[in-house]
């Protein structure tokens, strides 16, 4: 899964993961990569072992800091040995265990590892269709309404080429301030132009 952050392409593997009704192991790179020889492919190793051991989904965030092309001058011994060790890996893996990766560099890592991946799913920024679904969805989640639909034309535009972290980050903003400032209660919420006006500021 590549581009751009905030697109949450960690809850899609969240979301296969109980489709599938299988466990999810989330890598946490801080506590995988070492500067010790050979001590980030050990780690990989023990992680790629307990979710073939355990069925489970193995999901790995920023991908691309263990991955980078090995071409590049600037990249130090153990990040090509991990990719080397990655490689075996990904070739001695069984079907069982399903591999998601994600990054917002896909072209700076190395083809080889690309090319052990069966689907490369592109996650753009959503259209101005989907920010509209996803307003109805935040109404609803979010227990609010606008007054009117010029509201949420306006929001639509101000969205455009935004994530959906930024568009849920941009109304929760506006719903805590109604709350705080105005005292009024969580459970009729109804967002105003001059709420809206207040949030632009």
């Amino acid at each position: 899964m590549y581009w751009p952050p905030w697109t949450w392409k960690t809850l899609s593997a969240y979301c296969i993961a109980g489709e599938l009704w299988k466990k999810l192991f989330v890598v946490n790179l801080a506590n995988l990569i070492s500067s010790r020889l050979w001590e980030t492919s050990k780690n990989l190793d023990k992680i790629f072992s307990r979710a073939k051991n355990e069925w489970a989904i193995l999901f790995i965030d920023e991908f691309d800091a263990i991955s980078r092309t090995r071409d590049s001058a600037n990249e130090h011994g153990e990040i090509k040995r991990t990719v080397n060790v990655l490689l075996q890996i990904f070739d001695l893996i069984g079907e069982e265990t399903l591999v998601i990766g994600a990054t917002n560099r896909l072209y700076d890592m190395d083809e080889a590892i690309l090319r052990r991946f069966h689907y490369k799913i592109e996650y753009p920024m959503p259209w101005t269709e989907q920010i509209s679904t996803y307003l109805d969805f935040l109404q609803f989640s979010h227990n609010f309404q606008f007054k009117n639909k010029k509201i949420k034309e306006e929001i639509l535009g101000i969205m455009k080429d935004k994530s959906y972290a930024d568009i849920q980050q941009f109304i929760v903003n506006m719903l805590k301030h109604k709350i705080y400032n105005e005292e009024v209660s969580d459970k009729n919420l109804v967002i105003t132009t001059e709420d809206l006006s207040r949030s632009k500021q």
